[in-house]
């Protein structure tokens, strides 16, 4: 039996320390409260060859429903085999995040991929947006 060198998958490419997702008003026994933020996440990738099929930048947390995840962007190989993937991710947690992870997906299953920068960062609320309450996730 042959292995299939064409298969697709979706690799981690870095876990998210918790300083930059933690909500200090979100307590671990709040497991109800529904809140939501907003992340800006970028990618500079590296593959080891040109592909056609389209590659996706996501961003996943596990919050008390289980893992979850977010598209951010999703672009081609160019010429030099590197791609920039960048975005915002809109999220909405129920009670705490408990892990945060990039991720790529559209990656064949025998290609190497190497991440040479990549960034998670919370993006500020304003007053008017701290006021206003979550819709319910």
């Amino acid at each position: 039996m042959s292995k299939n060198v064409n298969s697709i998958r979706e690799i981690t490419l870095a876990v998210v320390p918790k300083a930059t997702f933690a909500n200090p008003d979100v307590r671990a026994n709040m497991g109800k409260h529904a809140w939501s933020a907003s992340f800006n996440v970028a990618c500079w990738l590296r593959v080891e060859y040109a592909i056609q099929s389209p590659i996706r930048l996501k961003l996943l947390y596990r919050d008390s429903r289980g893992w979850q995840q977010v598209f951010v962007d999703e672009g081609f190989i160019n010429t030099h085999n590197r791609i920039l993937l960048a975005g915002a991710a809109h999220i909405r947690a129920l009670g705490p995040i408990l892990e945060m992870k990039v991720s790529a997906a559209g990656i064949s299953s025998v290609m190497k991929v190497s991440a040479e920068e990549l960034f998670v960062q919370r993006i500020q609320e304003s007053r008017s947006q701290k006021n206003s309450p979550a819709a319910a996730a």
